[in-house]
């Protein structure tokens, strides 16, 4: 009878603790339909990013029959930047007594400070000397050093960078000393081409700020409806002249701290990092880049006047959500589970094969997600009376053994 008792005490325990620990998604949001079949691109806003987990692993992206849909995230870079190599005219490239010598012409009225020799791979090191003319016929000294190659990894031809004294010499020559060893086939010679553009932003809507300032101090609290992950922060100031003003970030964190009674909940300051806001930088930041609800801005004004701050705007780098999809069907997007991990799907290891122009979708507000009861018993108990029937066992085990130890006393 005791076995029994215990045994249906720990199903109840155990159910009660199986409600306690389910989760689901607590909001969710109806896609537009898609246009046409295959690979679309939907945007998240910044509502989605800000009421899911930091890598976006609780998205769900669901067809009308609650199937899971397979996606890949991508997330746009602060900024692009893109390398390559412009060639300069060569106008010799030969073998002269034990030495390969390559001469080239730069652009003109350009500095050179660098140079790169495009070779055939090999394993070799070679004394390198670089000389200068603006006539072919005098040369001048600008370096000598030891060139290496043979450091590419399965690839047939290498590229050596070699960083110049700044010159503006029209014509460049690269001698080779081929006396130790075979000489190496150089293939061309340049220099690097450069190119930085930024990040595509989504704006971040519905923000207000409240100000607060002291002697010194400017304090500004930015909320919205919904929390939020500002990458970039851009702040509308009139100010009659220029201004350089350092300041930080913090977040309002709420968490729980244990009391002699019960847990108590406290709201702690999380710093996010210092910036620079500075006229030069037309009022623009970079922001902390973590999702929070409340931002807390201070700015340092030292024996200056406060900045005369109108309007402040936030900005989230594009998150984007890539699927297959079909037309005309309106798919569902879920997020907020707590106990979700990050999904893997196939699709990740054919990242390259998607298409680079795909149609787009844009996101409309999210709504609370309905709640799902929970599978389980058809009686499930409260915790209360879950106690109340292990103190009711605790009461019958110490009964029966005091009986025991009774029975045993009087057979003695």
């Amino acid at each position: 009878m005791i076995r029994r008792a215990i045994r249906t005490v720990g199903a109840h325990v155990l159910c009660a603790t199986s409600l306690a620990s389910f989760a689901q998604p607590q909001w969710s949001v109806l896609l537009p339909p898609v246009p046409n079949d295959g690979y679309c691109t939907v945007v998240l806003s910044p509502e989605v990013v800000g009421r899911s987990k930091s890598d976006l692993g609780d998205l769900r992206l669901l067809d009308p029959l609650k199937h899971e849909v397979p996606y890949l995230l991508e997330f746009e870079p602060a900024m692009y930047e893109r390398t390559w190599m412009r060639n300069y005219k060569l106008l010799r490239n030969e073998r002269v007594d034990q030495h390969t010598i390559i001469e080239m012409e730069a652009d003109s009225a350009a500095t050179v400070d660098e140079l790169q020799v495009h070779i055939r791979n090999a394993m070799v090191t070679k004394r390198a000397r670089i000389t200068g003319s603006d006539d072919r016929e005098n040369w001048y000294m600008i370096m000598e050093e030891c060139l290496s190659v043979g450091e590419g990894d399965d690839a047939t031809s290498v590229l050596r960078f070699v960083d110049l004294p700044l010159s503006d010499y029209r014509y460049y020559r690269i001698e080779l000393n081929d006396r130790k060893s075979a000489p190496v086939q150089v293939l061309d010679l340049g220099h690097s081409g450069r190119a930085r553009s930024e990040g595509r932003y989504t704006s971040i809507d519905g923000l207000t700020f409240a100000r607060t300032e002291d002697r010194t101090t400017t304090r500004i609290a930015l909320f919205g409806a919904s929390p939020f992950k500002a990458d970039r922060l851009s702040f509308e100031i009139h100010s009659d002249g220029p201004y350089v003003r350092q300041g930080s970030f913090t977040a309002h964190v709420h968490q729980e701290i244990q009391g002699r009674l019960r847990k108590m909940p406290v709201v702690i300051d999380q710093p996010l990092g210092s910036f620079t806001l500075a006229s030069y930088g037309r009022g623009t930041i970079a922001g902390p880049g973590a999702i929070t609800d409340t931002l807390m801005i201070t700015i340092e004004n030292q024996n200056d006047q406060p900045l005369g701050i109108t309007n402040i705007r936030a900005f989230q780098l594009e998150h984007r959500l890539i699927a297959k999809m079909k037309a005309g069907v309106r798919y569902t997007l879920t997020t907020g589970d707590a106990m979700a991990d990050a999904p893997r799907y196939d699709l990740e290891h054919f990242r390259d094969s998607i298409p680079a122009s795909i149609a787009r979708l844009d996101m409309p507000a999210m709504m609370a997600a309905p709640k799902i009861e929970p599978p389980g018993p058809r009686f499930a108990p409260g915790m209360k009376w879950v106690w109340i029937a292990i103190i009711g066992i605790g009461a019958l085990v110490a009964f029966s053994a005091v009986r025991m130890l009774r029975k045993t006393a009087d057979t003695n």
